[in-house]
């Protein structure tokens, strides 16, 4: 996995030459979108998260037992 440093704290570009979080596989471009589109500071992203990935766990999972 190519990483290149950017002039950002804490930004850099993953191989397909998208800006991310370092440290994580969140895109630069999808907080931006959330700010603009919902007001979200990164912890309201972060708490709104939740019920959608339960949700989705829970979906996927419903055919397992």
């Amino acid at each position: 996995m190519s990483i290149t440093e950017t002039s950002y704290e804490h930004i850099i570009l993953n191989e397909k030459s998208q800006a991310i979080i370092e440290g994580t596989k969140i895109k630069v471009i999808e907080l931006v979108l959330d700010k603009t589109a919902y007001g979200w500071s990164p912890e309201d992203r972060k708490t709104a998260a939740w019920p959608a990935l339960i949700s989705h766990l829970m979906s996927s999972t419903k055919d397992i037992t």
